[in-house]
């Protein structure tokens, strides 16, 4: 298992409590970019994954 897929930073239902977000397809995309930005040493922390999920949306979503 890569350590991408390891990630505890954040967890599809905190996306969706901070966003206030429903589940699906949205919510699975952004915990990836979540995934990918913590192995690419971009956040270290939950509230750096957290920032960077509201960029994301508010920036028009990134594909999520």
């Amino acid at each position: 298992m890569s350590d991408v897929a390891k990630s505890a930073l954040l967890n599809g239902y905190e996306i969706m409590d901070e966003c206030s977000l429903p589940p699906g397809t949205r919510v699975g995309i952004l915990l990836e970019l979540v995934r990918e930005a913590e192995a690419n040493g971009e956040i270290s922390t939950k509230q750096d994954a957290i920032l960077l999920v509201k960029s994301i949306l508010d920036n028009g979503g990134g594909g999520a």
